[in-house]
């Protein structure tokens, strides 16, 4: 199709519109009768209807014929159907006090009333429709609005001026849980002893408006008009919101972008609607219409402020100018035509295109596939996915521009193309020279934009922030958190600044007070890299949310890498221009505190006495954190080995030579104190646990976490466990005759919280190969319970296994040594690019993505799809499969000292086991640019020697390996 469809609204006459403006930006002759918004959308419940060929037909239904064809096959496959919602809207009189839900609660609310049998057009209807309701409203003439509540100190006081309804409600606290027990009173109060306050309040203010005491900025001016213009016997009861709700006014241009769960009214002026397809809406007040105080109170943040105001930003190289929102429905942008420069452009999607209703009467004439559409002020069209358009106007005109944001290129940024940040296994990592000061701001806001369309976040919600101990983290000269906290103060959210804590801290404190979290942190990764990670409020970021975030990420990009040179943050380098840097909040101890309360409160006070630790500190973030808590629990603790540098510890590949330093430490801890029973650590971010036994005669012993996460498990009495397919094979031989359920996953804490969190049990847990332990469920420990804390911890592992070793009156050495007789080694092969990594799985890889493993037995082949089904079938996949295992093993066999082959695991990477019970595991690290071995056997020798023959240079398998991916010239 290489048209555009007229489109003409559907018209809303609610009371609260204007007679005039509608009528007069269409055209339209004047009933008397209010006007209150024009639909553009295909909405059922008020399509816009098309004009294709003299044929006219409701939008929706015009969409439903030929989906593809005009939405085009990125947005229908996204959506299914137009995701946005045009309006023209004007008010006369304001609106009624509302709030929109999430997508979650959009769904479980229209479940719930459909299955109610409530009718969708039923007046005590709250959800129409499953779909959540982002809103931007753009100003056309002056504009207030009520909108995001105003802060606590504020409504101490505004509720000083209101004592008639004060007096009949709880004492206010200027917190966020005290506002919402206030509304949850308010609401509560019987309706003649409210009303009865309301007339006193109205009569005051009534007496002294007479004298001209209030104007447009007071709430009593508002509560006013509201009452007036509502003409009702009964004053109604959402006069309060007027008084708690911020003012907001715009200016002609300028906009307002509302986020679910944001209470807000729209009091009067014309602008332009744009939303998610839906009209969901749950009314506090201010309406002759349905209120379901529970419902609303069970929607409403009442961590929402009112929300920055939006001022367009101007693209140079395409003359238009954009509207930035946390929106993947929508996004806005303005043309102001000239009348000597027409604009030509493809359609990236569905786009909308509606000429500006308060210009004057002239057309603008747009032209698709050779023919001319004149659209009048006021007037809309829908052009197809992928037509090729000429906007033309014989004067000065504007007009605006709807499109599903996405399919567009974002990839220069003044002539260049920075580095973008990628997700390794856990959060967003890169070279701090990639880590510019734009780089960092964009996937924050990204980050947040993402919260903000999940519900999980509003302007005026708190982001609790930290950092580890590498210099470009927060530093003099180079400074990622502060990059971040400019991110967070631009989408108008809070910041508490916790300071140089442990990842596993700053994550516990985000959930204990149900915001999200920022650590800036590069974990054990190389010096020469940074990194950042998210929190959602509930814990990490899942790798479901990666996808999501990236396209958040994405829009923000584009904003910000068109964003005019007069207006932007940044250099031509991406760095910060002089002035625009801010410094970080002061930082606070509440989460480092919180963070030890945790173990100290949980363990007896003498859960260590008589212990002799060696707590290695090096560079670790948590380093005299985990002092105190040893301490705290009568440990005797020696600090040893702090560095001034940045020491990368990789708890999961402990190289030769760093073993040798830390018998060395032990060594002089020994000197000093005496035998010890261990050394413990942790690595740059402190959430992986380093644990060293020491024998009496001084001889220190690594013991790997995927083993200490046995001990912990044991001693946690789990039921439920989901560890990575790189942890040792021991962890089965030890827990499946006790019947607990465990799960093997991708690499990674996310694959492996997500997997934890959906085990059944009640003593869930979970672990990675490098130690890293995480709770998924509230534990009854000896003085306490402890809480779930599903992200990578270091403390808790190694507090559990010392404790273990102590009741069981035993050394560290000889609770590993009861284990299962397993022996495990990992290494790394570095400076491998990742395409170099991803070739050598594709080579080796079993050609169909379907396929998790697969085992061979007495010339059988069985494989096992994603799903855990078995297949046994021959065909294509299966001799794919023998030759694979032939190529492997051509690599893996008698001449390394391997018996025959006979499973291979694709899960992550590959990992293979071999008659006789070798393992061996080969993956590209998620990190950094490593190639990764994991080893296992029934002897530490044996495990060692695999090892050493896997990482061997110039001759070492992994080289092998990749000289037959062709690619080895690329190392």
């Amino acid at each position: 199709m290489t048209e555009s469809l007229l489109l003409k609204p559907s018209i809303q006459n609610y009371g609260w519109g204007d007679p005039h403006v509608i009528p007069e930006a269409l055209g339209l002759a004047p009933t008397g009768e209010p006007f209150a918004e024009a639909w553009y959308g295909a909405h059922a419940h008020a399509p816009a209807i098309a004009q294709v060929h003299g044929i006219e037909r409701p939008l929706d239904q015009e969409i439903a014929r030929r989906p593809e064809m005009l939405l085009g096959a990125r947005v229908h496959a996204q959506f299914g159907e137009l995701p946005y919602l045009l309006k023209l809207l004007t008010a006369a009189k304001p609106l009624s006090i509302q709030v929109h839900p999430s997508r979650s609660q959009a769904e479980a609310g229209f479940a719930r009333e459909q299955q109610a049998g409530i009718k969708p057009d039923a007046p005590a209807r709250s959800y129409r429709d499953p779909n959540h309701k982002l809103e931007l409203l753009v100003a056309l003439t002056g504009f207030d609005a009520l909108c995001g509540f105003r802060s606590p100190d504020q409504i101490t006081t505004v509720l000083q001026t209101i004592p008639e309804i004060a007096a009949l409600l709880l004492p206010y606290q200027p917190t966020t849980a005290s506002l919402r027990a206030l509304l949850d009173a308010y609401f509560a109060l019987p309706a003649a002893e409210l009303e009865a306050a309301l007339r006193r309040m109205l009569a005051r203010f009534a007496a002294q408006d007479q004298l001209s005491a209030y104007t447009p900025r007071d709430a009593e001016y508002w509560a006013l008009r509201s009452h007036r213009a509502m003409s009702l016997d009964v004053p109604d009861r959402g006069l309060l919101f007027v008084f708690l709700l911020d003012r907001v006014h715009l200016e002609p241009g300028q906009g307002l972008f509302i986020a679910a769960g944001v209470p807000h009214s729209y009091l009067g002026g014309a602008g332009i609607e744009l939303m998610s397809a839906s009209d969901n809406v749950l009314r506090a007040g201010l309406t002759p219409k349905h209120v379901d105080p529970e419902e609303l109170l069970r929607v409403v943040r009442f961590d929402a402020r009112a929300p920055p105001v939006i001022s367009a930003v101007f693209d140079e190289r395409h003359a238009v100018a954009e509207y930035p929102v946390a929106a993947e429905e929508f996004a806005l942008s303005r043309f102001d035509l000239d009348p000597a420069v027409p604009v030509t452009r493809v359609a990236c999607g569905p786009e909308t295109l509606l000429a500006s209703p308060d210009a004057t009467s002239s057309t603008i004439t747009i032209v698709c596939g050779g023919k001319p559409l004149q659209l009048r002020r006021g007037h809309a069209c829908l052009v197809p996915d992928g037509v090729r358009y000429t906007l033309e106007s014989s004067c000065p005109k504007r007009l605006f521009r709807v499109h599903v944001p996405g399919g567009e290129p974002n990839e220069v940024f003044r002539g260049a193309r920075p580095a973008k940040l990628s997700f390794g296994t856990s959060g967003l990592r890169g070279l701090v020279s990639d880590l510019t000061d734009l780089e960092t701001y964009i996937n924050t806001r990204g980050y947040l934009d993402f919260l903000v369309t999940t519900g999980a976040a509003v302007p005026g919600t708190t982001i609790a922030i930290a950092g580890d101990l590498r210099p470009s983290t927060d530093g003099a000269e180079r400074s990622i958190s502060r990059a971040v906290a400019l991110a967070i103060r631009d989408s108008g959210m809070q910041i508490v600044n916790c300071g140089r804590i442990p990842t596993p801290a700053l994550t516990y404190f985000g959930i204990r007070n149900d915001w999200p979290s920022i650590m800036v942190t590069g974990s054990h990764i190389p010096f020469d890299r940074n990194g950042i990670k998210f929190n959602k409020p509930n814990g990490e970021v899942l790798k479901s949310d990666e996808a999501p975030i990236l396209a958040a990420v994405a829009r923000v990009r584009g904003v910000e890498y068109r964003r005019a040179r007069a207006v932007s943050h940044f250099d031509d380098n991406g760095w910060f221009l002089p002035g625009r840097e801010t410094p970080l909040p002061d930082a606070g101890d509440c989460a480092r505190q919180l963070y030890a309360r945790r173990y100290l409160d949980v363990f007896p006070a003498d859960a260590l006495a008589g212990m002799r630790v060696a707590v290695y500190e090096h560079s670790a973030v948590g380093r005299e954190l985990l002092s105190e808590i040893l301490s705290g629990l009568g440990a005797g603790v020696c600090p040893v080995g702090r560095a001034d540098g940045f020491v990368a510890i990789d708890t999961e590949a402990m190289s030769e030579q760093q073993l040798g330093e830390i018998q060395v430490l032990a060594d002089e801890v020994r000197t000093r104190m005496g035998p010890i029973d261990a050394l413990v650590s942790t690595d740059g971010d402190s959430d992986r646990p380093l644990v060293v036994g020491v024998e009496r005669d001084g001889r220190a012993h690594f013991l790997a976490g995927d083993l200490l996460g046995i001990i912990v498990a044991a001693a946690l009495r789990a039921d439920a466990i989901a560890v990575p397919v790189s942890a040792t094979d021991a962890i089965d031989m030890h827990f499946e005759p006790g019947d607990v359920k465990i799960a093997r996953t991708r690499i990674g804490s996310p694959w492996v919280i997500a997997a934890m969190l959906s085990l059944e049990g009640e003593r869930r847990v979970g672990w990675e190969a490098n130690g890293g332990f995480m709770t998924g469920s509230t534990i009854a420990m000896d003085t306490g319970m402890l809480e779930a804390l599903p992200t990578r911890d270091a403390v808790l592992p190694i507090l559990v296994a010392l404790h273990a070793a102590r009741m069981s009156k035993c050394s560290l050495l000889d609770l590993f040594a009861a284990l299962p007789r397993r022996f495990g080694r990992s290494g790394v092969l570095d400076d491998v690019p990742f395409e170099v990594s991803r070739a050598l799985l594709e080579h080796f890889g079993p050609g169909d993505p379907s396929v998790r493993s697969v085992r061979f037995a007495d010339n059988r082949l069985q494989w096992t799809d994603l799903s855990g089904r078995e297949h046994d079938r021959d065909g294509v996949r299966a001799r794919r499969l023998r030759d694979t295992r032939d190529a492997l093993a051509s690599h893996f066999g008698p001449q390394r000292g391997l018996d025959s082959l006979n499973e291979i695991d694709f899960l992550d990477g590959i990992r293979m086991t071999f008659a006789g019970g070798d393992i061996v595991h080969v993956r590209p690290s998620g990190n950094a640019p490593q190639l990764r071995v994991y080893a296992f056997a029934n002897s530490e020798d044996r495990a060692d020697q695999i090892a050493s023959s896997m990482l061997a240079e110039p001759s070492g398998v992994l080289r092998e390996l990749l000289r037959a991916t062709g690619a080895l010239d690329q190392v």
